[in-house]
C-alpha cells in the first residue's frame, strides 16, 4: 500500500485550535533571513503533527504494526517515510543544507512533542514517530467520544493561519454591528418630494421618533412556523438591514433589540421601511 499523508482530517473547536497554534508557533525558526519562509515552515509542522495525531489516535492498523508500543509518556509509534515527508512537509524532513533555514524535525523533537524511533534497515521499516501524551492532553483534555459529539468543531487542525472564520450566531453578528447609536439611513429624493417644507418636516418627524423594540426570537419563531417565500424574504431583508444600520441590544434572552426606524422616498412616496 502506498504511503499517504492525511489532509484536513481533524475538525476541532476554537479552544483546541488556539492551543495547537500556540504550540506550533512556539517552535523556533532558526537560521532564516527571509521572513516569508515562516508560512510554509509552520504549515509543514501542522501537517506533520496532524498526520501523527490522526494515525496515533484513530488507526488500529498502525498500532498493530508499530515498532514502539507506547508507554505512560508516549503513544505507539506511527510510520512516516522520508520520501513522503519530502513531498508533503519538506520543511520538516529535508536536510537543512537544502533549505534556507534549519529544518523543523529536530526542533519538534527538542520541544518534547515527538519521540523518534529509528528505522530498522534489516527488516526495511521506515522511521517512526511517537507523540507525547502530554501534548495530546493539552489539545484534547476530554474523552474522545464526547469531543467528537461537540457541535462547535468548525475548523481544521491545520488552519493555523486563520483562513476559515468561526461561524457566528445571528445574535453575535447583530451585537457586533451595533455601534451604541443606531445609524438610521434617511433619504428623501428632492425629485419626488419637491415641497421643501414638507420634506424637512418628514426628516424632523423621523429624527424625533423613538426607537421600537423588536423581539428577534419571536420574529424568527413566527417565520419558522410560517416558512413561505414572502415571510422568509421579509425576514432576511430585515436582518440584512439591521446589520447595515446597527441596533441597540435590550435583552439577550429573549433576544430583543431597539431599532431606529428609517425612511426612504424613491419612485413612489414611501415614508417608512
Amino acid at each position: 500500500m502506498k504511503a499517504y499523508c492525511t489532509k484536513n482530517n481533524i475538525l476541532v473547536t476554537e479552544k483546541t485550535l488556539k492551543e495547537f497554534k500556540q504550540l506550533v508557533f512556539s517552535i523556533p525558526l532558526r537560521g532564516c533571513r527571509d521572513k516569508r519562509s515562516k508560512y510554509r515552515y509552520y504549515s509543514a509542522i501542522a501537517v506533520f503533527l496532524q498526520h501523527l495525531i490522526c494515525s496515533a489516535t484513530v488507526s488500529k492498523r498502525t498500532e498493530r504494526k508499530s515498532s514502539f508500543k507506547g508507554d505512560d509518556k508516549w503513544t505507539h509509534s506511527v510510520p512516516f517515510p522520508y520520501e513522503l515527508g519530502i513531498d508533503v512537509a519538506p520543511e520538516v524532513f529535508r536536510q537543512s543544507r537544502d533549505l534556507p533555514f534549519q529544518r523543523a524535525l529536530e526542533e519538534i523533537y527538542k520541544r518534547g512533542i515527538i519521540k523518534i524511533v529509528s528505522k530498522n534497515i534489516y527488516i526495511k521499516k521506515c522511521r517512526q514517530f511517537a507523540l507525547s501524551k502530554d501534548f495530546l492532553q493539552k489539545l484534547f483534555p476530554n474523552d474522545r467520544g464526547e469531543y467528537l459529539l461537540q457541535c462547535d468543531r468548525y475548523a481544521y487542525l491545520t488552519n493555523i493561519h486563520g483562513k476559515r472564520s468561526e461561524p457566528k450566531l445571528l445574535e453575535k453578528l447583530i451585537v457586533t454591528a451595533r455601534t451604541g447609536q443606531c445609524r438610521a439611513k434617511h433619504h428623501v429624493s428632492e425629485r419626488i418630494v419637491k415641497d421643501r417644507v414638507f420634506r424637512d418636516t418628514v426628516k424632523k418627524v423621523y429624527r424625533n421618533m423613538e426607537s421600537i423594540c423588536i423581539n428577534i426570537d419571536a420574529l424568527r419563531e413566527y417565520c419558522n412556523q410560517h416558512p413561505n417565500i414572502k415571510n422568509m424574504g421579509y425576514y432576511y431583508n430585515f436582518i440584512s438591514h439591521i446589520m447595515k444600520v446597527g441596533a441597540e441590544l435590550v435583552s439577550e434572552v429573549p433576544f430583543i433589540i431597539k431599532y431606529q426606524q428609517s425612511y426612504k422616498c424613491s419612485g413612489t412616496l414611501n415614508l417608512a421601511t
